[in-house]
């Protein structure tokens, strides 16, 4: 749980600093990391439902 909370923290960060200061001159490099960061929650996130999903079905074979 910890990881899970330092890793929403540095990413609540990044996205502050992304959206706060637009004429920083490594904000596009900000940006393009942040869009990485979404991207790679997105799969994350895909891959666990289809985990979820997958454990779901094989124990609904053990119940009828």
């Amino acid at each position: 749980m910890a990881m899970f909370r330092l890793f929403v923290s540095e990413f609540q960060q990044l996205q502050q600093v992304a959206h706060d200061r637009p004429r920083r001159a490594d904000a596009a490099r900000l940006q393009r990391k942040l869009w990485r960061t979404e991207i790679g929650l997105a799969a994350v996130a895909l891959g666990a439902v289809a985990m979820f999903l997958d454990a779901a079905k094989g124990l609904s074979a053990f119940t009828g």
